[in-house]
């Protein structure tokens, strides 16, 4: 599945969605933007929590695959129901036009269609067929890099690019890709049968309720942003903002993979009551991923320029400027998918849906205050989205080490801080010296960080006990 990310969604970024922005312009793909974020709000009443539930179940038991697969498929459509009815509710509130709820519409399918796929993948987990899991995790991409390919790079691009098909050939894929799966599980003769219980059913969607609460919040304080940019400014604004977002997602799409792994370890040392072990692993998680993100912001803030002008043929300054904000907010980021995780695997649900309530208000306030009396730009939007990040990471880090009694390691911190001054201070002088040659002033730096990362021992376990870590884990 690893293999299959790392080669096909970095491709979807940069080589389509990227190149459809460019050659659509920033107004229009502003107002794609606006709708997929917009769909995205509502997204985890999609799931609810069903996908993770119905993972563990048939994974245990085999037999729960043909029993409860078509009543966990009716409620799933419930959910769907649920799901439109909250989008388009949203869009008739806010006196959304023709144009937008027509585009909206396609947008919130392609949403429910990718929250069925991941429903029918949850099937095929549990049911041990990885590897039509891991191609379908891509499949959707892939078919839509082949509609995509002849419209971007060849004549036709003249004559049928769009946003408009681009949204149909998303709509496509996944529909494609949803057959596809459900074909292959339909292999496995599931038992098709009517039959809703309502009690046993609203009973999961109760207890699923925390989570889903907690997929809503942190849905709405990452993505109302564009929506409010979109509502006070304009889609140009939100065509420059995305396009400093899409590096942003590129380096999450890293950050959530190992976050994914790390939360049945979580979940397995906590229930086992391994503090030391657990400590170990979190220990050697935060510093990987701080290190990674860390470094990774500080070069594309430092090179800002030379990165939005490779990337986009009309970057500005305010290009720039958005962008140099806005890739801070990997750091806070990577930092959730360690401590977040860590508190969901222990189960900490009530802490962690308060924090992403005030995180939520704290970001409508500040962007409804700023857009609407201050006339901020995406600049002011990107600054209030790294502050958000930062208050969620550090309460999510800072209730980590209280309630799983965890002691700081002062002299790891310390050495951590020394790094971070002298790989900043590096890579500036990298700029400044090797001037017009890009690649040797971010690799000679970059070689020196990983050298002085080493040389003051930040990797807080040695190659034989993350192994030994990774072993324990398996057995």
């Amino acid at each position: 599945m690893f293999v299959l990310t790392f080669l096909v969604k970095p491709f979807w970024i940069f080589g389509i969605d990227r190149a459809v922005q460019n050659q659509t312009g920033e107004q229009a793909y502003g107002f794609y933007y606006t709708l997929y974020s917009i769909a995205f709000l509502f997204s985890a009443v999609l799931d609810f929590g069903i996908n993770t539930y119905n993972t563990k179940q048939i994974a245990s038991n085999k037999h729960a695959f043909k029993d409860n697969f078509s009543e966990l498929l009716l409620t799933k459509c419930l959910l769907f129901v649920c799901y439109f009815c909250a989008t388009l509710g949203f869009a008739f509130a806010n006196h959304y036009n023709l144009k937008m709820i027509y585009g909206l519409c396609f947008m919130a399918l392609n949403q429910a269609l990718v929250g069925f796929i991941l429903f029918l993948r949850s099937n095929l987990s549990g049911l041990h067929l990885y590897a039509a899991d891991s191609v379908g995790s891509v499949l959707d991409r892939l078919i839509t890099i082949m509609l995509c390919i002849p419209l971007i790079y060849t004549t036709l691009g003249n004559r049928f690019l769009s946003i408009n098909t681009f949204i149909y050939s998303q709509t496509l894929a996944l529909m494609a890709t949803s057959l596809l799966i459900f074909y292959w599980l339909n292999q496995q003769k599931p038992d098709y049968k009517l039959v809703w219980h309502s009690k046993q059913q609203l009973v999961l969607l109760g207890q699923m309720l925390p989570f889903a609460t907690l997929g809503l919040l942190m849905s709405f304080y990452n993505r109302i942003d564009v929506v409010l940019l979109s509502k006070f400014r304009s889609d140009v604004d939100v065509g420059i903002y995305s396009a400093s977002y899409r590096m942003v997602d590129a380096v999450n799409m890293f950050a959530m993979l190992f976050g994914g792994l790390l939360l049945p370890m979580f979940s397995k040392l906590f229930t086992q009551n391994k503090p030391d072990e657990l400590k170990n692993l979190v220990q050697l998680a935060a510093v990987l991923m701080f290190v990674g993100t860390y470094l990774v912001a500080v070069v594309c803030s430092v090179f800002d320029a030379e990165l939005m002008q490779l990337l986009y043929t009309k970057s500005t300054a305010y290009y720039e400027q958005t962008f140099g904000y806005l890739i801070f907010s990997i750091i806070p980021i990577g930092s959730i998918y360690v401590f977040g995780t860590l508190l969901t695997a222990t189960s900490e649900l009530k802490f962690l849906n308060s924090i992403a309530a005030i995180a939520l208000l704290f970001n409508v306030s500040a962007n409804v205050v700023g857009l609407h009396y201050f006339g901020a730009n995406a600049v002011e939007v990107a600054k209030i989205s790294v502050c958000t990040q930062f208050f969620v990471a550090g309460s999510h880090f800072a209730y980590s080490f209280y309630a799983l009694k965890l002691k700081p390691n002062w002299l790891l911190m310390a050495k951590i801080l020394v790094f971070c001054v002298l790989s900043w201070g590096g890579i500036w002088l990298g700029r400044g010296y090797f001037v017009g040659n890009t690649y040797l002033a971010v690799g000679l730096p970059m070689v020196a960080n990983v050298a002085l990362f080493f040389g003051l021992k930040l990797l807080p376990l040695s190659y034989e006990n993350v192994m030994d870590l990774v072993k324990k884990y398996k057995s």
